[in-house]
């Protein structure tokens, strides 16, 4: 009965032969694109000048959504209604989540963010109600504002340095301040 099994388990692999599978194919691979870029802006979102690091979320596509942060020192010397003479050191922090659209190297961008202010006043005040306004500008110095930017952007396709031009207001309480910003940057 045994030898009868073998038998009829032999015929079958022979009608039958066990198929081996073939190996398989190794999962592609998400192609990278450069999507990193430290920039300095001149007039954009930061003020008078920032330098920023921009990078996209998703690493295998260069449009779609991405985060900005930037930073910029700005010393202001002015005098309020006091005569008091002011003199900051200010530092100004740009965050903005942007969504570019477009093909290849050229694109749309838009973003939305804020701008957070930290001062800190050097020397003494004669009146503490008037720290704040500025009488050489007209306007308090806010603590954060709004920032968006519509612009075009050129992203390299072989190189490594990128470009872009866009309009970028600055919103706060009682001010708009329309700005034009030149960006140019390097990817990393």
């Amino acid at each position: 009965t045994l030898q009868v099994q073998m038998k009829d388990i032999w015929k079958m692999m022979r009608i039958h032969p066990v198929q081996v599978a073939p190996p398989e194919a190794e999962p592609e691979k998400k192609k990278r694109v450069k999507n990193r870029y430290l920039f300095a802006e001149v007039l954009g979102s930061g003020g008078l000048y920032s330098f920023n690091y921009d990078f996209r979320f998703d690493k295998a596509i260069i449009s779609k959504w991405g985060l900005r942060a930037g930073i910029e020192y700005l010393p202001l010397n002015t005098y309020n209604y006091s005569g008091d003479k002011l003199t900051y050191s200010t530092v100004f922090f740009p965050f903005l989540v942007s969504y570019i659209i477009g093909k290849k190297n050229k694109f749309l961008e838009l973003g939305l963010g804020a701008v957070y202010v930290f001062k800190l006043r050097h020397g003494k005040l004669r009146s503490e109600e008037y720290e704040y306004f500025l009488r050489t500008i007209n306007r308090r110095i806010p603590k954060s504002y709004g920032a968006f930017s519509i612009g075009y952007r050129r992203n390299p396709l072989k190189g490594k340095v990128m470009w872009g031009v866009a309009v970028t207001p600055l919103i706060g309480n009682s001010f708009i301040l329309p700005n034009i910003g030149i960006k140019i940057g390097y990817s990393v």
